[in-house]
């Protein structure tokens, strides 16, 4: 991304909500939420779950972005 003239380095949006699932606070899952509902019709949803494999978060935890706090 560009900013006046300038390079800004941002995360890809998959990255920035599993890094919020895997930090797993309250704020950060609301967090997760808030970014997923923005952008929910754009994510990648196998870069999200590679993500999550990553970090160790189990693809369960997805479920807590629709709402579904069995995840």
């Amino acid at each position: 991304m560009e900013l006046n003239g300038e390079i800004l380095p941002i995360a890809h949006i998959e990255s920035q909500i599993s890094y919020k699932l895997y930090l797993g606070s309250e704020k950060d899952i609301e967090d997760a939420k808030y970014l997923y509902d923005i952008f929910e019709k754009k994510l990648k949803m196998d870069i999200l779950k590679r993500n999550l494999k990553k970090l160790g978060v189990p693809e369960s935890r997805l479920s807590v972005l629709s709402g579904d706090q069995s995840g």
